[in-house]
């Protein structure tokens, strides 16, 4: 798998990204949809970082509602 550095952000940008500010969750959360595996991640020694996209589409899966 490559890895496109430039995409990678850190967790506050990654809210940032995907949430409005009042719709944000916490940082907590964050660490918990990771540790939880929710979300993909790249760790780097002690580092963690996200790709936005992958993120993104990774919540659309789980969080998807099928209509009856």
């Amino acid at each position: 798998m490559k890895i496109d550095m430039n995409k990678l952000v850190n967790g506050q940008k990654l809210l940032d990204a995907l949430f409005e500010p009042e719709d944000r969750p916490t940082t907590r959360t964050l660490f918990r949809w990771r540790d939880e595996r929710i979300i993909p991640y790249i760790k780097i020694n002690t580092r963690v970082y996200y790709d936005v996209d992958k993120v993104r589409e990774s919540l659309a899966k789980k969080n998807l509602v099928r209509a009856v």
